[in-house]
């Protein structure tokens, strides 16, 4: 079995979800001299004094999380816990000048965002900062799903972060063939593409508040969903490609599905891992086919939009895909001009509204980690 639970314990929603990326309509995507002219989709923050780029975006995110959800100063401080972390840490500070050895491994370890995070808040709820490759994100999610589940807090912030838009991370990526090799967006095929030949690399920063019912109650927030079941599964089979049969993450999918109690039809739409490499779009495909058979949801992946956000990809995608439920809007799968034969007739190739009330978001990150996310209308 798949780390899941069961359908039992306090209904957990979604009152806040805030991000920091490229935009979604793929205009963030151009040439970056920094990374010898590839494509990339590179964010502009502004850091506070002293604060890195990787923390920066993640209390980005978090204060627009918050500020959707609204205030949380009636619960008390131990009620509320921090679980965000980064798959890459600070992997920034290995491109500037050798920093002081304190404060760079501050910034470096995988816990830096989460602990810088509930220092400034002051919440003292349990949190875990776990890296999970490009699934890290989505299982912070469900980790802090799993602990509101048991009683240990009544609401979390939750998600990831990653700014690794350095050579170092370019270079690793690009020795294993996992980008692009466009170097005009034009040129750019994005997930699902018949051509798609890899992807490109961006940043992000994107975390969910999560409360439970009797929170809600206390702070009258209005939900903007409600997560209703998730999963997690490992391929076991090779250190960067996923299993080609996609039989461990249908295994994730049919898990978080059981656990919220609802059968594959009742889903509208799926936020895929999509990255647009050629062995990975196929894998999930043939995952989505071992659980849907041929009632395939609408599918997009938001990654030819934004980049591969690494670590933070699976908070953002469960980010865009709570708006989508509360707004009744898809987002486009982007840079897809030919689609792939096996899911053409699923893709989402430009915003169109959600029909249902269900919605998954899916990741499969490096070392075969898949994550299962299952959100309904609240």
């Amino acid at each position: 079995m798949g780390v899941s639970g069961d359908s039992k314990g306090p209904r957990v929603f979604v009152s806040g979800a805030g991000y920091a990326c490229a935009p979604l309509d793929g205009s963030g995507i151009r040439p970056d001299a920094r990374l010898g002219g590839m494509l990339s989709a590179r964010l502009e923050v502004a850091p506070l004094p002293g604060e890195s780029r990787l923390a920066a975006l993640a209390r980005c995110a978090a204060e627009r999380a918050l500020d959707a959800a609204g205030n949380l100063a009636v619960l008390e401080p131990a009620e509320k816990g921090v679980y965000v972390s980064t798959s890459k840490g600070g992997i920034e500070a290995f491109s500037g000048e050798s920093p002081e050895l304190g404060p760079f491994l501050e910034r470096y370890v995988s816990g830096g965002p989460g602990q810088d995070l509930r220092a400034r808040l002051g919440w003292t709820g349990p949190g875990r900062n776990t890296p999970l490759a490009c699934a890290t994100g989505a299982y912070s999610i469900g980790l802090a799903f799993e602990d509101m589940r048991l009683g240990r807090i009544s609401a979390a912030i939750a998600g990831a972060a990653e700014a690794s838009l350095t050579p170092l991370i370019a270079a690793a990526f690009g020795r294993l063939g996992a980008l692009t090799s466009a170097r005009a967006l034009e040129d750019y095929r994005g997930p699902f593409d018949r051509d798609r030949a890899g992807f490109v690399l961006g940043e992000a920063g994107a975390a969910l508040v999560l409360e439970s019912e009797a929170s809600l109650k206390r702070t009258g927030h209005r939900p903007l969903a409600e997560l209703k079941g998730w999963a997690c599964t490992c391929d076991a089979w090779h250190l960067t490609a996923p299993l080609p049969g996609g039989e461990q993450a249908a295994r994730c999918l049919s898990e978080a599905l059981k656990m919220a109690g609802l059968p594959p039809r009742e889903v509208a739409y799926l936020n895929a891992h999509g990255t647009g490499t050629l062995a990975g779009d196929l894998a999930e495909a043939a995952a989505l086919k071992r659980v849907f058979g041929d009632a395939l949801p609408r599918i997009s992946s938001i990654k030819g939009a934004t980049g591969h956000t690494l670590g933070a990809s699976g908070a953002l995608e469960a980010a865009v895909t709570v708006q989508a439920l509360a707004q009744g809007k898809l987002p486009a799968n982007v840079g897809c001009r030919q689609a792939m034969p096996e899911l053409a007739r699923a893709l989402v190739l430009e915003g169109e509204s959600l029909k249902g009330t269900v919605a998954v978001s899916l990741n499969m990150g490096f070392g075969g980690h898949n994550v299962a996310l299952v959100f309904g209308r609240a």
